[in-house]
């Protein structure tokens, strides 16, 4: 991902005079978008399956790329003049129509609920204070990232399942990653549907009413939808209730600091947050349903910046190649994205 930056970036610093008379980028020419092209389909389409390739192979896709060259040029341009915090890059999805990447997200928020659910459930908390940064991934509380695949919007069943693989780690001093695939497989009769999207507390209702998530290694991640497959006799890790989090992001930081890493909703549709690649995510524009799921893991501040940037650490599912290895981090403090809206944990 890091060579898309460099080699868009030098596109652009070609171009300075340009910019600054026009003050917005200038799309390259076509042949310099089509090396572009041929590079990213190297990194991200030889060997792939036949859907992405597909959906790299037309004029259509050509078309979005040379859009979406001319979007992240905007933003990192707006980056390096410190008017944003973030970077964005080229990935695996930068030839999809809005539809396609859109399965890149899976938590489902409709006019039914989801909010009103939040707040019917949720106790009333506090927490004790909290230090001025924390993260889990360095007290062993965090497995490595994964990915949910191309087409399959299970971000739920990755969210939950990092937040109770932290409190096993907490209380018995063991990590491990535990199933995905049987939370795909197996909670639709509790309100989920598979690889069409999902609930962090359906996902967390179904484990508690069942007999707990396999390991990872013991019903491994397909991506698609399966039958629900329980014949194992492997050990499980169970849970005895969930909670959900109300209150300011104070609270919040709080309650991440005293319980482990918590599953949370966001926004996640923007083509920004599809994109970004690193810095503290901050797109104003970013409003409207929640409808990707994530693990927030931690919280610090960026002292680099004027004035310092208090920010979230979040675990996402789109593989170690997206993003910061992985993760994001996501300004503190604003509810950027609704982050601190829908947020739960399991208890074991």
């Amino acid at each position: 991902m890091k060579f898309f930056v460099f080699t868009f970036m030098t596109i652009f610093c070609l171009l300075p005079a340009t910019i600054k008379a026009q003050n917005a980028p200038n799309t390259p020419n076509d042949s310099i978008i089509s090396n572009i092209f041929e590079q990213w389909k190297t990194k991200y389409v030889k060997g792939k399956t036949a859907n992405i390739v597909n959906s790299s192979n037309s004029n259509a896709a050509f078309e979005r790329l040379k859009k979406l060259l001319m979007s992240i040029s905007k933003q990192n341009i707006r980056n390096g003049a410190k008017k944003s915090l973030f970077k964005m890059a080229l990935n695996i999805r930068a030839t999809d129509d809005e539809t396609t990447r859109r399965k890149w997200n899976g938590l489902i928020s409709t006019s039914y609920g989801l909010i009103d659910q939040v707040q019917t459930k949720a106790l009333p908390m506090s927490f004790p204070p909290a230090p001025k940064s924390w993260d889990w991934r360095q007290q062993g509380l965090v497995t490595n990232v994964e990915d949910q695949g191309y087409y399959c919007g299970s971000c739920y069943a990755f969210a939950s399942s990092c937040a109770l693989e932290g409190q096993v780690a907490k209380k018995y001093g063991i990590l491990k990653s535990l199933s995905k695939q049987q939370i795909v497989d197996c909670s639709k009769p509790y309100g989920n549907f598979g690889c069409d999207g999902g609930y962090i507390d359906k996902s967390f209702n179904y484990t508690y009413r069942n007999p707990g998530l396999f390991a990872e290694a013991d019903y491994p991640y397909a991506g698609i939808d399966q039958n629900c497959n329980l014949t194992s006799n492997f050990s499980k890790s169970f849970l005895v209730n969930y909670n959900f989090i109300q209150g300011d992001e104070e609270n919040l930081k709080r309650a991440l600091y005293a319980i482990g890493p918590l599953s949370v909703g966001m926004i996640g549709s923007f083509e920004s947050f599809y994109f970004y690649s690193e810095g503290i995510y901050d797109d104003a524009t970013c409003t409207g349903k929640i409808d990707h799921a994530v693990c927030l893991v931690g919280y610090g501040t960026d002292n680099t910046t004027s004035p310092p940037t208090d920010y979230w650490i979040v675990k996402n599912s789109w593989s170690s190649d997206w993003g910061e290895n992985g993760y994001f981090r996501i300004l503190r403090g604003s509810n950027m994205c609704n982050i601190s809206t829908y947020v739960a944990y399991p208890i074991i």
